[in-house]
């Protein structure tokens, strides 16, 4: 199987993510994507009626609003949401590896 390039940011770029800040160094993965949902979903949920989940768009941050209503089509909005995903962790993921490269690990 032929391995696929990064896709480059969504369409939506910046205006759907804010860009990476130094402040971002050394902190949890974000929300906006897989990783950061599901520790924001495991560490923010009421105990009493936690459910275990795996990773679904419920759990992503949705799309803007108006930004979803204009695209009608799931499968468009969902690689959007992927999108965005892969751009934050990709910025988070950065912000780490600088962070480790100034440590000298």
């Amino acid at each position: 199987m032929k391995a696929t390039p990064s896709p480059s940011p969504p369409a939506c770029w910046p205006a759907c993510t804010p860009p990476p800040s130094p402040a971002a160094k050394n902190q949890p993965s974000p929300a906006l994507e897989r990783l950061g949902s599901l520790v924001h979903y495991i560490t923010h949920a009421d105990p009493k009626h936690f459910q275990p989940a795996n990773i679904t768009f419920d759990l992503l941050e949705p799309l803007e609003e108006d930004l979803r209503k204009k695209i009608r089509d799931k499968k468009e909005r969902h690689r959007m949401v992927c999108e965005r995903s892969l751009a934050a962790f990709d910025a988070w993921w950065a912000a780490q590896e600088t962070t480790t490269e100034a440590l000298g690990r």
